[in-house]
């Protein structure tokens, strides 16, 4: 789910491409980028933090694949994955 979903805005393919840059993050670094203990921790953490950085958490990615995971869902979320 994008953040935009998460808040009630309309979608369109950008939100797509945030879940697939999701799916990327958990297949990357085995943790999901977004997930709490709660639904609404997660949509809480979904609209307002950032993932932690791919890098800090598998250093073997090459930087090419964090970027493009980055692009996905980084620009939505405001920071660096």
């Amino acid at each position: 789910m994008s953040p935009e979903q998460a808040r009630g805005e309309p979608l369109d393919g950008r939100s797509d491409l945030f879940s697939l840059g999701c799916v990327l993050y958990e297949m990357a670094t085995g943790v999901s980028p977004f997930r709490m203990e709660s639904t609404m921790a997660t949509l809480r953490r979904l609209v307002d933090d950032t993932p932690q950085s791919m890098a800090s958490i598998n250093p073997e990615l090459p930087p090419w694949f964090i970027a493009i995971c980055r692009s996905f869902t980084g620009e939505r979320t405001g920071a660096a994955v």
